[in-house]
């Protein structure tokens, strides 16, 4: 709608009533209050999207560095192999050091069970060289080989034969050396036997080949 004596200024075009401009040259019309513009909802939709991609950078940022973090991070393992052989123990004749202890092997002889069977009795020699008391069974590990095979171990030996078997398991002192007997299953005198004397630790052992006294 037109308004009578209202011409624009700029080009003389008649002005309509209410326009904060000219149709006609498009210059606004001075002395009219301006009106509060609205924002539009463009700019409000892309400050959102500015906001959703700033936060997503953060995130993405942490995550990277709590990656490159992790990649810093030693990481050790320790597996044993089990193809790894142990190392064959320092074998020493008749006499030697078994885990710091001093053990010798002197003699076998003819001997009975207390059941009356026959068995072979072996001498040990030994010194306690450790800090504490200590008996020649927890020591050593004394084992007796007969044509190949090992022979069983009984726990007692007749009367005769038992000098020196509680020996065997009596501690003593550091320094204190002390003669063992210990008694094995076997009706063969005539042959020979192989004696091998090891520890708990399995790193030394004493051998020696004893003929049976007659």
């Amino acid at each position: 709608m037109m308004t009578p004596g209202m011409i624009c200024k700029k080009c003389g075009g008649q002005l309509l009533m209410g326009a904060e401009y000219c149709t006609k040259c498009g210059a606004p019309i001075p002395g009219l209050p301006a009106k509060r513009k609205k924002r539009p909802a463009l700019l409000i939709v892309t400050a959102c999207i500015a906001g959703i991609v700033i936060l997503g950078a953060f995130a993405v940022g942490g995550v990277i560095l709590l990656s490159s973090l992790e990649v810093r991070i030693p990481l050790t393992f320790s597996f044993s192999n089990p193809s790894a052989e142990k190392l064959p123990a320092t074998v020493q004749q008749d006499e030697g050091t078994v885990d710091g202890n001093k053990v010798k092997i002197l003699n076998a002889a003819k001997g009975v069970n207390i059941d009356g069977s026959p068995a072979i009795i072996i001498n040990y020699e030994w010194t306690n060289n450790g800090l504490e008391p200590t008996s020649f069974a927890a020591a050593f590990t004394a084992t007796a080989y007969q044509s190949g095979i090992e022979l069983n171990q009984p726990v007692w030996v007749s009367a005769d034969n038992s000098t020196g078997l509680m020996d065997y398991y009596s501690k003593i002192q550091p320094g204190i050396t002390q003669t063992v007997k210990c008694a094995y299953s076997s009706d063969d005198y005539a042959t020979d036997l192989t004696v091998e004397v090891t520890g708990p630790k399995g790193n030394e052992k004493v051998v020696k080949t004893l003929t049976i006294e007659k």
